[in-house]
């Protein structure tokens, strides 16, 4: 980090290539981030959508990665501090994630109910 701030530092751009070279991870965290993502992919590959349930039983810390993902966005569009980065809704909003599952859910009961009524006369 220190390197990349122009700050006095030991790394070298050539200890920098050896280190990549051997598969370094620079930001563990960005790993540890886009392994869940992978996770939940493979979740809406099997289920057909991105709502996991916060007790997701297959894999509990999946459910609750998502609860998070949705705190940082609600933060993030509060303009408060938050974890989340454009790029992760992004990547979030490409795969189908949903923000905010209670409107969703109504959403999605309010056409079922529209369909009832237009088949139905009432």
């Amino acid at each position: 980090q220190r390197y990349l701030d122009n700050k006095p530092s030991q790394i070298t751009p050539e200890r920098i290539h050896r280190l990549n070279d051997i598969g370094f991870i620079w930001d563990a965290f960005e790993v540890a981030w886009m392994h869940r993502y992978q996770e939940l992919i493979q979740y809406k590959n099997d289920h057909g959508d991105c709502l996991v349930p916060q007790g997701y039983a297959l894999n509990p810390t999946l459910g609750k990665w998502v609860s998070d993902q949705r705190k940082e966005y609600r933060r993030y569009i509060e303009n408060k501090l938050s974890h989340i980065t454009l790029g992760r809704i992004h990547r979030l909003k490409d795969i189908g994630f949903v923000w905010n599952v209670l409107e969703y859910k109504w959403n999605l009961q309010y056409q079922e109910l529209k369909y009832f009524v237009e088949m139905n006369g009432h």
